[in-house]
């Protein structure tokens, strides 16, 4: 029997806000937090993300745990995952969902590998079984001609989900939540590889990756 009360998101954070796919995952947690009567909560992390909480809190979560230290900065794989694999034993949630984006790709597979358990890769869709109550994730297969579901039988139940599966999670700043602090060891010799530097996209206007409707022609048009 599943006696963990918690849900929890990876949340990400860029120019000083989450992201759209952690909203969008906001939504598919608040759907399965509001099914099981477990408690929402999302994981920041960085080296200041204290002032995100409100805004985590106003997209659907119930607990923020805020994730400071110095090392995580700047996004950094072997830092991330640790930070993340620590706060996922510390926590002990049932189901842990993570974005499929850059950086999703790279964690989930391993998050799933040091804990132990199944991971449910490039999901649109998940759900609760009504006996059981456990996490029923959809994936694409056979070149999208066909849909499977699969149900994890381990604790946590991870699945990563494909960005725009979901609306991203509406502002509402009158809801209610809590913070807390979680402390995480790191340190610099956990690092394998290292960025020696970074491009940052200049385009102005509407981002590709963001954009609800996408034009496109070609030389088959």
């Amino acid at each position: 029997m599943d006696e963990s009360t918690k849900i929890l998101i990876i949340g990400e954070i860029e120019f000083g806000s989450i992201t759209q796919t952690t909203k969008e995952l906001l939504t598919a947690g608040r759907f399965l937090a509001d099914e099981s009567g477990k408690e929402l909560c999302i994981a920041l992390m960085g080296s200041d993300v204290k002032s995100n909480s409100q805004e985590a809190i106003s997209c659907g979560a119930d607990m923020v745990y805020i994730i400071n230290h110095s090392l995580l900065e700047k996004y950094q794989p072997d830092l991330y995952l640790s930070a993340i694999q620590q706060a996922s034993v510390n926590l002990n949630p049932s189901i842990i969902l993570i974005s499929r984006n850059t950086n999703g790709r790279e964690l989930a597979p391993r998050l799933a590998g040091r804990i132990g358990v199944p991971l449910a890769q490039d999901c649109l869709e998940v759900r609760l079984q009504k006996d059981s109550g456990r996490m029923v994730s959809y994936r694409p297969v056979h070149g999208g001609n066909a849909m499977a579901a699969i149900v994890c039988k381990s604790n946590p139940q991870i699945a990563s989900l494909r960005p725009k599966a979901y609306e991203p999670a509406e502002s509402d700043p009158s809801r209610a939540g809590e913070s807390k602090t979680l402390t995480v060891e790191l340190s610099e010799s956990m690092v394998k590889v290292k960025v020696i530097g970074r491009l940052e996209d200049t385009t102005e206007g509407v981002q590709l990756e963001t954009a609800r409707i996408v034009i496109a022609g070609g030389r088959g048009l």
